[in-house]
């Protein structure tokens, strides 16, 4: 697969996210079972909003409000 058909860190944070259309998505998932570096890339992303939502909700459980 080439470069320029690689799906751009945006568009995969939308699918990560669950804001992509159904035809979008199905798009997307088409992409990534062939193309290994954008596979990697949406791993990528999925483990660092994980990790984010992990602080985020540590935080709220030890902060005094």
């Amino acid at each position: 697969m080439e470069i320029d058909d690689c799906l751009h860190d945006e568009q995969l944070n939308i699918y990560l996210d669950g804001e992509l259309t159904h035809a979008e998505q199905v798009s997307v998932e088409a992409h990534i079972e062939v193309c290994g570096r954008c596979k990697a890339r949406c791993e990528e992303l999925r483990r660092v909003g994980e990790a984010l939502r992990g602080m985020t909700t540590r935080a709220l459980d030890e902060a005094d409000f």
